[in-house]
């Protein structure tokens, strides 16, 4: 999964936090969270980007035809103009139905 904070004008020490979660029959699993590197060569810019994050699939025999619905939710923060600004939980556009198992 891959998630990016962009903006207009510089941002520096950007903290982005992502959380996968599993739809589940009684309630979503959250796996998590990631957030990305904090040196300042990769969390200042106009955009600053938390890549390549995944869960490993819990695959068995029995399991690997069950599809399993996934989904992402994001927060940042950053500095911007001396101010911190916060751009709040969103859940992604889509939800990923993969044949993970339960």
């Amino acid at each position: 999964m891959n998630v990016s904070s962009a903006y207009n004008v510089e941002q520096a020490h950007v903290l982005i936090t992502l959380g996968m979660h599993k739809r589940g029959k009684f309630g979503d699993d959250a796996c998590g969270p990631f957030i990305n590197n904090q040196s300042p060569q990769n969390s200042s810019g106009l955009v600053v980007k938390l890549q390549d994050k995944y869960v490993v699939c819990s695959n068995s025999k029995i399991t690997n035809s069950k599809i399993t619905k996934w989904f992402g939710v994001a927060y940042s923060k950053a500095l911007i103009a001396g101010k911190w600004q916060y751009a709040g939980w969103p859940e992604s556009l889509t939800i990923e139905a993969l044949p993970c198992g339960t």
